[in-house]
């Protein structure tokens, strides 16, 4: 998978999945690029590699894609005014 997920197992950006086996014979899977949002929170990738003698893997790996970047808005404060204390996101 590439590229790496952040510590929270999301990606902002397009997302390419390599199957690939360490059988020089086998063939695999073409690569896929993900590059839209699921609609739901994952996106399961799968493929297969099959040796020289009909020998066959399957693997699959769930893709978290998000490229929307949030917004904040701020309400409350006077324009011209200040904010004193941190505010909670939630």
């Amino acid at each position: 998978v590439s590229p790496e997920p952040n510590a929270a197992g999301w990606h902002k950006s397009d997302v390419t999945v390599l199957f690939s086996s360490p059988d020089l014979t086998a063939t695999c899977t073409s690569s896929v690029t993900l590059s839209t949002e699921p609609p739901a929170i994952g996106q399961v990738v799968s493929g297969t590699c099959t040796d020289s003698a009909g020998d066959q893997s399957t693997n699959s790996v769930t893709i978290k894609l998000d490229k929307t970047a949030p917004t904040v808005t701020v309400t409350g404060v006077e324009e011209g005014g200040t904010y004193t204390s941190t505010p909670t996101v939630g």
